[in-house]
């Protein structure tokens, strides 16, 4: 039990080293094609309030219209959006089960403590405790659209 908290914390360690790399554009980011330029020149657009909420999501998210995708499926137009969208995304069983959309209420039951909202989940997330930081996050995740 002690080997796999380590494991874990120096997988969140590494984690939040490559965001903040990434964030500050460095080039110490590894090469993954144009993902970092496509989503960099979206980021930079960000006010800073929906720059910090996002900080966190780009490690593994795209948040631009179009581009390759990442390690997980892009959050642009999510709000609204089907749930289990990305065709090409191993989806967990729990949510790969769910209807319905992506409203802001389900996103935020969801930043709150997605294993309770989706017993079974996959997502590695930590619950996102500070309804206020939720509040931005969704906020931000709202200006991701063509609208």
């Amino acid at each position: 039990m002690r080997s796999s908290s380590y494991l874990l914390a120096l997988v969140a360690c590494a984690v939040i080293v490559v965001a903040v790399a990434w964030a500050a554009g460095s080039d110490a980011m590894p090469d993954r094609g144009d993902v970092r330029s496509t989503d960099s020149g979206r980021f930079n657009t960000l006010i800073p309030s929906e720059h910090e909420a996002l900080e966190q999501c780009v490690v593994c998210h795209r948040i631009s219209a179009d581009g390759p995708e990442r390690s997980a499926p892009s959050l642009w137009g999510i709000v609204g959006a089907r749930k289990a969208r990305a065709h090409w995304f191993g989806y967990s069983l729990a949510l790969s089960q769910q209807t319905g959309s992506w409203t802001t209420d389900a996103i935020d039951a969801y930043l709150a403590d997605p294993e309770a909202y989706l017993p079974g989940t996959s997502k590695t997330l930590s619950r996102v405790r500070d309804p206020e930081q939720r509040k931005q996050i969704i906020t931000a995740l709202q200006s991701l659209s063509a609208h």
